[in-house]
Order: C-alpha cells, then structure tokens, then sequence
C-alpha cells in the first residue's frame, strides 16, 4: 500500500481532497483493468484483419527498440517468493534522419510505448500493433534497434518489423571492453589499449578484422573447458566471439552514419527506465577528496555495504602509509556508525570527523561532487553502468592532468593491490 498512501497524499496537496491509499488503489486497478482489455482487443481485431488507423504523414524513419528489465510487483511470486518479476519495453520513435555529418544528427520526434510482463510472443503482437499505429508500413524506412538478446531477432522476424536491424554500438562497445579484459587482464595499460583498438575497428566498420583479432586471443587461451565459470576469460572470449559474428550484419556503423540513422539505444533505454528498475541495478562511488593536494579519487561498486565500505577505506589507509588520517563523513545510520566500521577505522588509525546531520554540504567533496555530476552525469543516459563508470574515471583523470595530481597516491587508489591491504 506503501506507493497507493504516497499517491493520496500527493494528490491530497495539489486538489485540496482527503483521499486514502485504499481509494486510489480501486480508481488504479480498475483503470489499469480497462487499458488493459482496451489492448487485448486491439490485438484480437488486429488478428482478424483491422488493422489500427495510421497518422496521415508518413515518417520519414521510424525505429522500434526493444529492451527487458524487472520490475517489482506487490505480490510476491514463485518459489522463492520474490516480487521481481521480467517485463519487456518498447519505444517506438519517428525521426528526422540526419544528413551523415556529427552536426546534424537524426532528430528524435515522436515516442510511444507498449509494456507488459507476458511472455515474447504476446509482447511481439503489442508491439505491431502500435507500429501499425503509428505507421510501420506507410514509413520509408523501419528500424528495429536494441542489444543483441537472443529474443528480439525471431520477434522481429516473426512480426516482420523491419527494414534493417541495427545492434546498439554501446552495447556492442562494451563486448569489446569485456573481451578486452578477458584477453589481457582486467583494468591493465594492454586491456585498455586492446579496447580502443577494437572499438576503432567497430566504428569503421571494420568486424573482419576485429574479429579476426578475438579470434587470435581466443585460440591463445584455447577453448573453454566444461570447469570454466561464465567470467572465465576463455569463456567471455569465446561468447564474444560469436556474439560478433551472429550480428556482424547489424553493425555497419559507418552505412547507418551515413545514411542519418540512430546507432544507439537510449531512448528505449530511458523507456525501460519509466517502467521499471533497471536489470544492472544501482552503483555506489566511493569518493575520496585530499583538502591539501586538491586530488579527488575514488572507486565504484555495485553497493554500499560494510563489505565494500571496508575494501574502501583499506585502499585509502595504503595511500598514506604511515600518516594520521582524519576522515570528514557524514553520519550514515548503521554504515558508517557501525560497531564494525568505527572498529576498522581505530584499526587503521583513521580518526572520523562527522558532519551534522542534514548538513554534509559541509564536507568540502560535495562541492566537487557537484562538478564531477555536471560534467559527467548531466543530460545523459548511459546504456550501462560500464559506460557511466568509464566517464567518471576520464573526468577524474582529466582532473589530476589539471590540477597537477597525476602522481599523488590518491590517484592510483583504483589500481592498489587487493592483498595485504591492512598495512600501514
């Protein structure tokens, strides 16, 4: 009821009513029941011929992406009584292709939806009726766009959607990435340059010869044997090796440029955002700022446990070997004031210095916390948190170049080595 008693109370405020969440939660469900019938019937007269009525104007290019996610139910389900359950997402968009130059790109116009947690092929029929809609088959041309799920493909060709099919270049960018690492190591000067080398070749249009190069590492590692997990670099290097050749005609980046069209998958992104909560969940940064060298570093992590707290500040107590350290921070209820932590502090010789409550804007990290979102974070949707995370590290090391940090200990908290992370 909790979402039902926020609803009431919003509603309460701006129309001057005394409504409760019980009330609201009969007008939603009952609404909820007619949109829903209304779509069903939609599809069952589509499925007898009628087609929906079409705009007048033909869309120059119309492209539908597609994308999944979860989203949390109230009921819980299965045997694990979760209420997370799979909903699929599409966005379907008109647009004014772009002349092949950066500095005219397609111009996004028009966007609808259709979302529903029914299986793929119940999801496929909502999805051509809507383009039908809005005029799928009167368009010049029709783009399905989205990752490489082994689903959207036989959806689209069941449904007959599209003209091209266009593999989102971010995502297959962070194929590369993850080859990359598999092949060379994780967060290496090698894995990294590997992974600009193949993006080059991906943004050129160039998959013969990218890969041709994944090939090569993974015959270096050979094959995978039945022992390796999932994020085995054999395994990762074999997955992507097919994963590039599967989708090799849907990744002629420099034809789609060239022809105006959209290469990326944000607005379906930012549409399975509105439904739901993104599959990859949320990330945490563990931001550190140095008053009197001026450096600002820090780490990601998938969440901000005691776990992940301690790794943290480990890391930072080997950045200062042998120094009192006074940490400012604010008074995080059962994180940062737990027996646990205050105990690894003492033992690290890390004093705390807490801000008042409702007044960490005190701690001078905010202040570039706030440039850090600005530069990195501001009018953007990232199709994952690899492509977020890796802005924020180009920004942070941008800064040491500006400042003059490059060389402080700080700077190189990310790369320490995990063993033996206590002394000091």
């Amino acid at each position: 009821m909790h979402s039902f008693d926020q609803a009431a109370l919003a509603l309460n405020e701006d129309w001057g009513t005394h409504l409760d969440g019980k009330q609201i939660q009969r007008w939603a469900e009952a609404m909820g029941r007619v949109v829903v019938r209304r779509r069903e019937q939609e599809v069952e007269a589509y499925e007898q011929g009628h087609r929906p009525a079409s705009p007048v104007n033909a869309s120059a290019l119309l492209v539908i992406g597609m994308d999944g996610g979860r989203v949390q139910t109230r009921e819980k389900q299965g045997e694990n009584g979760s209420r997370w359950r799979e909903d699929k997402v599409s966005a379907i968009t008109s647009y004014l292709p772009g002349d092949g130059t950066p500095e005219h790109p397609p111009t996004p116009l028009v966007t609808t939806y259709v979302a529903t947690m029914e299986k793929t092929e119940a999801f496929g029929k909502l999805v051509h009726v809507e383009a039908e809609r809005r005029g799928m088959r009167q368009a010049a041309t029709v783009l399905v766009m989205g990752d490489g799920g082994n689903w959207i493909d036989p959806l689209s060709e069941r449904e007959r959607l599209h003209d091209r099919r266009i593999v989102d270049y971010y995502h297959a960018a962070e194929h590369l990435h993850e080859a990359a690492r598999a092949a060379l190591g994780k967060d290496t000067p090698e894995s990294r340059g590997l992974a600009r080398q193949l993006k080059d070749a991906l943004w050129d249009g160039e998959l013969d010869q990218l890969i041709a190069t994944l090939k090569t590492h993974a015959e270096r590692l050979g094959p995978p044997q039945a022992c390796d997990g999932p994020d085995h670099p054999r395994r990762v290097l074999a997955t992507n090796v097919g994963y590039f050749q599967t989708h090799r005609h849907h990744m002629d980046y420099p034809t789609f440029r060239g022809k105006g069209w959209p290469i990326g998958s944000g607005v379906t992104e930012s549409a399975v955002k509105q439904f739901n909560k993104r599959v990859k969940g949320t990330e945490q940064f563990f931001g550190f700022y140095d008053v009197h060298a001026d450096c600002l570093d820090g780490l990601f992590r998938k969440r901000k446990r005691l776990r992940e707290l301690f790794e943290a500040f480990r890391r930072l107590r080997r950045c200062y070997p042998g120094k009192k350290l006074f940490v400012i921070m604010d008074n995080l209820h059962q994180v940062h004031d737990h027996p646990r932590f205050l105990a690894l502090l003492k033992r690290l010789r890390i004093r705390p210095v807490w801000t008042p409550t409702e007044a960490s804007w005190l701690n001078l990290i905010e202040a570039h916390f706030g440039a850090l979102k600005r530069f990195t974070l501001a009018n953007t949707d990232d199709p994952s948190h690899a492509v977020r995370r890796r802005r924020v590290y180009r920004y942070l090391r941008y800064r040491h170049r500006r400042v003059g940090t490059q060389e402080h200990r700080l700077a190189g908290i990310r790369s320490l080595s995990t063993n033996n992370l206590e002394s000091h």
